[in-house]
């Protein structure tokens, strides 16, 4: 019998030839990428594993950039909130091309998008433009981007500010 060495929810078997399976499939439901949110929260080891699969960041921008449904794009930038501050994430990040094609969901989650995903996406934006300048630079160029996530900042203070 082998002995654990955390009682912290580590992704079985099943679960990885999932991720695998998700991977390598274009099509992602919003049951499916519940689970992996669900990891990514459940434990540290959970964002670990996610951030160091192979092609999963790479997955996760090809969705965000080609889907039309809002609780899709949501459920990515609350993926993507999560595992950027795992080690050797934003290197990752530098290999993948971030054109207009990526920003325009941002745009639309900051309009349209529940309260938490606004603030996802805000984290996520401000974690990018500290990270690269030319990241900086792309979201910078992008119309009403910096609009939006200021409004959602201003209401993630507002909201602070009445809770404490």
């Amino acid at each position: 019998m082998q002995v654990l060495n955390s009682t912290d929810i580590v992704p079985n078997l099943t679960l990885r030839r999932l991720i695998h399976f998700w991977a390598d499939s274009d099509l992602l439901c919003p049951r499916s990428l519940l689970r992996i949110v669900e990891l990514a929260k459940s434990s540290e080891e959970g964002r670990e594993y996610l951030a160091n699969l192979e092609g999963f960041l790479p997955m996760m921008v090809r969705i965000l950039k080609s889907s039309n449904e809002i609780e899709v794009v949501e459920l990515v930038v609350t993926a993507l909130d999560l595992i950027l501050i795992t080690k050797g994430v934003k290197d990752r990040l530098k290999n993948i091309n971030f054109d207009d094609s990526f920003f325009s969901p941002f745009s639309f989650i900051l309009q349209k998008g529940n309260l938490d995903a606004r603030i996802n996406t805000a984290r996520v934006l401000k974690s990018l433009a500290e990270f690269d300048n030319d990241y900086r630079r792309e979201i910078a160029e992008q119309n009403g981007l910096l609009s939006e996530r200021r409004i959602t900042e201003s209401l993630l203070g507002n909201i602070h500010r009445t809770t404490s």
